[in-house]
């Protein structure tokens, strides 16, 4: 043991002289980060959640309301609530991050403990990093051979390698490209706003007739899920990248930029996907791109490719990190090479049949995700997390279990009564389907009540302050 007096971090790691530099591999993997090697500014928040959500698939998240039969006010109304409640939590994520200079599948050990937090990382983050990184580049590919006449296989060999270099390379090239990228996309994205919304319906009515049809209210709570699922799946790295960010810096900053950078181009695309759907939900998303930008679209084409490269390069790296958080004895980098591989032969063999695939990766994602963030969350806001003296013990592997992961398993239990999924359909919902899909909130609030009982009983075992001898 440690005298008590030595600083409670000292045993975490060591500052390897990271810094700002772009000229260097990151050698940082899942360990907690110095106070001294950290850099940089709140503002780079919204840089990089800016441009990783200037994507296609954003757009595309607008079709589904109308296909719900919702009206374009009924829709857009759904759209901004989604965006809200996500940016919202996405902005708390953030914050995390900054005071414990760990990411959130790291920090998730803590309430759970070291081999309960491996189900839900393998189920949760590294199923969403792969997710992502295969619906960004199944668009981005297809967009790669409209543009430029390729085979469909080498848009994906060529988006990949580029992703893949990023996410290698790691944390500071990341933010350095999604400054870059953040100004170019949303210059392109904001041209193909101006030609789409030349076929822009400002008036349709709700439709009872879709085949989607479940009642107003119910569609309407389902759109705002939809929404919200797409924060949901990014949510377990959203401190990935505030982590370096120096520990006094303003949280309340932190987290208002986080928000910022999801919230503004959210509501923006996928207010653009609802205004257009009629004309385009019929379409494949990229040809729908093409045909709403006419003789635009290979600049449109052009932006579809280069948005998937910011996004894709943080859900590998933040997939990297997963990995390595699963005990894998591997760098970083060599984490990073795994989630491309397996991601490029999932873009090859999903070509055809992404539309449905994106829909059913949000859902089932959303419904594992939920509890996971609502444990996490209320483990940092009520219970010890925020403790910097506790912050040893979730590199301790003899903590194999704590009652957090108990709490996620109540979570996703409760939830599954009113699941809506291809891999089944909840009873509840069965019998009264013009509920919607409230399976989040479900599922979010019975773990965050779960969590509250057992930290009032004290279930959570006495901090870690040393790792010396273990």
């Amino acid at each position: 043991m440690t005298n008590s007096r030595e600083p409670v971090t000292e045993a975490l790691s060591t500052d390897l002289g990271y810094g700002a530099s772009v000229k260097r591999i990151e050698p940082y993997g899942i360990e907690h980060i110095p106070s001294t090697d950290r850099n940089g500014k709140p503002y780079t928040q919204f840089t990089t959640w800016m441009s990783a959500s200037l994507t296609l698939s954003l757009l595309v998240l607008g079709f589904f309301p109308t296909a719900l039969g919702l009206s374009v006010m009924q829709s857009l109304s759904a759209v901004l609530v989604g965006a809200l409640l996500g940016s919202l939590l996405m902005g708390v994520a953030a914050v995390m991050g900054v005071r414990l200079g760990v990411a959130i599948q790291v920090q998730a050990r803590g309430p759970l403990g070291y081999v309960g937090n491996l189900v839900p990382v393998s189920l949760v983050n590294v199923f969403a990093s792969i997710g992502w990184t295969t619906v960004n580049c199944v668009f981005a590919s297809i967009a790669f051979q409209q543009a430029f006449g390729a085979p469909y296989w080498v848009g994906a060999v060529v988006l990949l390698v580029v992703i893949g270099a990023l996410a290698v390379w790691g944390y500071n090239l990341l933010h350095l490209v999604n400054k870059v990228a953040t100004v170019l996309l949303a210059v392109l994205f904001i041209v193909i706003t101006v030609l789409a919304m030349q076929r822009a319906d400002w008036s349709y009515p709700e439709n009872p007739e879709s085949d989607g049809y479940i009642g107003s209210i119910g569609g309407w709570i389902t759109a705002v899920g939809f929404v919200l699922s797409w924060f949901l799946a990014w949510s377990p790295f959203a401190s990935d990248f505030a982590r370096y960010l120096p520990v006094r810096t303003s949280a309340m900053r932190v987290g208002l930029f986080t928000m910022l950078g999801n919230f503004i181009p959210a509501v923006w695309l996928v207010s653009v996907g609802v205004l257009v759907a009629n004309t385009a939900g019929a379409l494949g998303p990229v040809e729908a791109v093409a045909e709403l930008t006419g003789a635009w679209s290979p600049l449109a084409m052009i932006a579809l490719i280069v948005g998937a490269l910011p996004t894709t390069g943080l859900t590998v790296y933040g997939g990297a990190l997963s990995v390595l958080t699963l005990g894998v004895k591997v760098k970083r980098e060599v984490a990073a090479l795994v989630i491309v591989v397996v991601s490029f032969v999932l873009v090859l063999a999903f070509q055809n049949n992404i539309y449905n695939a994106f829909y059913d990766f949000l859902l089932i994602s959303g419904y594992l995700i939920a509890p996971y963030m609502a444990v996490v969350l209320i483990d940092y806001y009520y219970g010890p997390r925020r403790d910097i003296s506790r912050l040893p013990e979730i590199f301790d592997r003899k903590r194999r279990f704590a009652a957090g992961f108990a709490a996620w398993l109540i979570g996703v239990l409760c939830s599954m009564p009113f699941w809506i999924s291809p891999l089944m359909t909840g009873f509840v919902v069965s019998a009264a389907p013009q509920i919607g899909e409230v399976s989040y909130y479900v599922g979010a609030g019975a773990s965050a009540v779960a969590m509250v009982v057992f930290l009032k009983l004290g279930l959570f075992d006495r901090p870690v302050t040393s790792l010396r001898g273990r």
